[in-house]
């Protein structure tokens, strides 16, 4: 028995942050269920810590494993702290497929740091040993504040006139448990991602009325992603490896997320099933967040 309130047939996605990690398998999945996507993610280059010099390769890679699955896809290079590349891949996406029913703002950038160091150490110990040469910048604040949360208003204002013109669509947040409830060493991405919980909420009460459905998933430790590892901290795969390993330990189930399971919760959250669900801010984390 299929349950028709599922199917994503005929459904266009746009999916930001889809090269890599959690938003490469809400794309497959999404495409698993029926709908075309636009996979976009940022141009090569460094982004903070974080090297993305081999987006090309895995945005191409995403997008073929779209095809494969029978569906249309097409990859856009979009910065989401850019206000004109937003408007251009929702233009894009328009253009290819005259529509656009699903926005997924997963795009965002983690640099865990303290605010401060003392005598030159973080206060509270970090998840890895690292040596660090300051506490969190200003820079690097702005940045978390800038593609977290004005990345997804960014993207929910270009995608929201196409979607209030039409009178439909659904619009999903990737905010974060640590939105929920905050961890040391973590400020700026704590701030962002409880801005993003209420954005959420604020954003279903305005466009309600339009048939537009907001709701954020709110993940836990999932892995893997790629957003563990900060390379430029000079730890090691196998320091991270052991520090994920121990992850299960603070888990109510026992166990760190699959990226598909954020996937199979999206495509609830992008179906009809979900169509009397909005402005939730969904805890998808093994019961961590409870801790």
């Amino acid at each position: 028995m299929t349950l028709k309130e599922f199917n994503l047939e005929g459904k266009t996605a746009i999916v930001t942050g889809a090269a890599r990690g959690l938003g490469r398998s809400i794309a497959l999945t999404l495409a698993e269920a029926g709908a075309d996507v636009v996979a976009a993610d940022i141009s090569p280059q460094v982004l903070l810590s974080r090297d993305l010099s081999d987006s090309t390769q895995k945005l191409d890679q995403t997008c073929d494993e779209i095809r494969q699955l029978g569906r249309k896809s097409l990859a856009v290079f979009a910065d989401v702290g850019q206000t004109e590349q937003v408007e251009e891949m929702v233009e894009a996406a328009v253009a290819e497929f005259g529509k656009v029913d699903i926005l997924v703002n997963n795009a965002g950038v983690d640099l865990p740091k303290p605010l401060l160091l003392v005598d030159g150490k973080p206060p509270v110990p970090m998840r890895v040993p690292v040596q660090l040469d300051s506490g969190l910048t200003e820079e690097e604040w702005d940045t978390m504040i800038n593609i977290n949360l004005n990345g997804f208003r960014r993207c929910a204002v270009a995608v929201g006139r196409h979607m209030i013109e039409r009178r439909s669509g659904k619009i999903i947040g990737l905010g974060s448990v640590v939105g929920l409830r905050a961890r040391a060493n973590a400020a700026a991405y704590a701030a962002s991602k409880a801005a993003v919980h209420r954005f959420t909420q604020a954003l279903a009460l305005e466009w309600g009325g339009f048939n537009i459905n907001v709701n954020t998933i709110a993940p836990g430790p999932i892995v893997p992603t790629d957003s563990w590892w900060v390379p430029r901290w000079n730890v090691s795969r196998e320091e991270n490896d052991a520090s994920i390993e121990r992850i299960p330990a603070r888990v109510p189930l026992g166990r760190a997320g699959d990226p598909r399971e954020i996937g199979l919760l999206a495509v609830f959250l992008a179906s009809d099933a979900s169509n009397f669900m909005t402005g939730q801010v969904i805890a998808l984390d093994g019961g961590s967040s409870l801790v």
